[in-house]
């Protein structure tokens, strides 16, 4: 029997395995039928509540980092500063602020009037009168720039980070106000960006150029609202709920899906709704995501700010929630795809034998060039399913440990399994493998058959490939 009817053999031996498996478990399973069904009842809740509280759990561990990592929420809100759309946001807000509490029109016309009181002529009088419309315009303007060059300046990002960074601490417990700092939380539950700082130091500016006008600029309160709620008590709840949920829910998950699975009749068809399951609740997900996008747009847009600007601060706000879909996409795609290779159906057995015919010949070639793992591919065989399943339990382990999760941590981990997936298959000897004889098993036939020919006993092969064609079949039960 050539090499490709013995994998051919072993390849059918391992599909009635399989068969014979099933057919146990079908019957352990017809034996105690209330039971069975309890457990189904129970596996299906179990799962459907790991499924729902997906979605959950991405928005509570993405809302949790935002909130309480600092570095975090100052990584997200800081580049907003430099985006042109936020900082033409800015600058019309502060100058705005300071032309309607500077009354610049006045100002200029209270100066003309001083100079006219000097006692000019009648052609300067005219003249000076003619000029108070471009001198208020010339102010407004150098207001414009100065204001400008403040919000655009390097050290201004700095100190917009710096704001953002001391006042995360009360924005986060939401316990009161502290002065000198860029966001505040109004006793209306409003999160807002405060132009305070901003029109100091654009005051400042104005006087050490040398426009005396600018020490005339009074203090100005304003604002930029982000986010608004019905009051303190809803954000320090909403705050709270972000703090448990986003920590403890994701573990939840996983484990109401392990112990749905694992009191399931059938393990791999368990694992294979839920997989989908996951990839349909990520996909909607994301479709809420965009569907989200639209509806923030229109609640802020034109009211509270331009809509180019708000698009940037949304994208900037959520591009960890739509990383970390996507990763989580990826992942259940992955899983579903495992669990329909390992199970039972018909075209998952195809795939499989498939994939045993391609190692067994990896490992028949590794033999027959004296790459034999020997007593330790024996090992690896036995211990097989529990080192694969280890790797892939330590693989989600790793990626959910290190949140928020990322499309590369994912990847990553799909590669190592991948990895240790075919090193196993490779380096394994299931022991019902016969390979073709390696070189050195040729150069003994080469040796035995010279000494035959010179009268000497040819050395007798330890072990000897068996011919499963010459041996008698069973007898019947």
């Amino acid at each position: 029997m050539n090499t490709e009817d013995h994998e051919s053999l072993r390849a059918r031996v391992a599909e009635l395995e399989d068969q014979n498996a099933q057919l146990r478990e079908s019957a352990l399973r017809d034996d105690q039928p209330g039971r069975s069904r309890g457990r189904s009842i129970i596996s299906a809740i179990l799962l459907t509540l790991s499924v729902i509280l997906v979605p959950v759990a991405v928005l509570g561990t993405w809302a949790r980092v935002q909130l309480v990592d600092t570095d975090r929420f100052v990584s997200t809100f800081g580049p907003l500063i430099d985006e042109p759309e936020v900082q033409d946001l800015i600058t019309e807000q502060v100058t705005t602020a300071i032309e309607g509490n500077l009354e610049i029109d006045e100002m200029v016309t209270s100066v003309v009037d001083a100079i006219n009181e000097l006692g000019l002529p009648p052609a300067a009088q005219t003249a000076l009168e003619t000029l108070e419309g471009p001198a208020a315009q010339g102010i407004r303007s150098l207001i414009d720039t100065a204001v400008e060059r403040v919000v655009t300046s390097e050290a201004f990002a700095s100190v917009w980070n710096t704001a953002l960074r001391e006042s995360h601490s009360r924005a986060i417990a939401i316990i009161q106000d502290q002065p000198g700092t860029a966001v505040s939380l109004s006793d209306d539950g409003a999160l807002a960006i405060e132009l305070d700082v901003v029109i100091s130091q654009v005051r400042q500016e104005l006087i050490d150029r040398g426009f005396g006008f600018a020490s005339a600029i009074p203090q100005v309160h304003r604002t930029i609202p982000l986010a608004q709620a019905d009051s303190l008590t809803t954000v320090r709840v909403a705050y709270q709920a972000a703090d448990s949920v986003g920590y403890w829910l994701p573990w939840i998950v996983l484990g109401l899906a392990a112990a749905g699975i694992a009191i399931a009749r059938r393990h791999m068809a368990a694992l294979l709704r839920t997989a989908c399951g996951y990839l349909i609740a990520l996909l909607v997900l994301a479709a809420a995501l965009a569907i989200g996008r639209q509806i923030f747009l229109g609640s802020v847009a034109p009211s509270i700010m331009p809509r180019s600007t708000a698009d940037v601060a949304f994208s900037q706000v959520t591009t960890d929630l739509y990383s970390v879909t996507a990763a989580l996409i990826v992942l259940a795609i992955c899983l579903v795809v495992g669990a329909w290779l390992a199970g039972g159906s018909s075209s998952a057995r195809t795939a499989r034998r498939t994939g045993n015919r391609v190692f067994g010949a990896v490992r028949a070639a590794s033999e027959q060039h004296g790459l034999s793992t020997k007593g330790f591919g024996r090992i690896l065989d036995s211990w097989h399913n529990t080192i694969l399943i280890a790797t892939v339990a330590i693989a989600v382990f790793v990626v959910f440990v290190n949140r928020p999760v990322s499309t590369g941590s994912v990847i990553t981990a799909l590669i190592v399994v991948a990895v240790v997936a075919v090193l196993l298959e490779s380096l394994r000897r299931p022991p019902n493998e016969n390979h073709p004889p390696s070189a050195s098993a040729v150069d003994d036939d080469k040796v035995g058959a010279e000494a035959q020919s010179v009268g000497v006993p040819a050395p007798r092969a330890v072990t000897e490939p068996l011919d499963l064609a010459s041996e008698t079949e069973p007898p019947a039960r």
